[in-house]
């Protein structure tokens, strides 16, 4: 039996947290935090992560592995 993925179902990938999708929506956001904390004077996760949620470019994956990451009180 396989794990799911806790935000889609879909199965999640060997030793991940999340499946393909949100695993790698999840690994660009924070790649991308750490040229937004060097550009904006060390921005603080949490407000990088609002300013993320209000972007229009930000996909839909994005947007739910930050809310997870909220509701768990998950932080990377």
């Amino acid at each position: 039996m396989f794990e799911r993925c806790p935000l889609c179902e879909r199965q999640k990938e060997d030793g991940a947290e999340f499946c393909s999708l949100h695993q790698i929506a999840s690994i660009n956001l924070e790649n991308g935090y750490v040229g937004w904390r060097k550009a904006f004077d060390n921005l603080e996760r949490v407000e990088y992560y609002s300013k993320m949620e209000q972007l229009q470019d930000a996909g839909t994956a994005v947007k739910e592995v930050i809310q997870y990451r909220r509701r768990t009180n998950r932080q990377p």
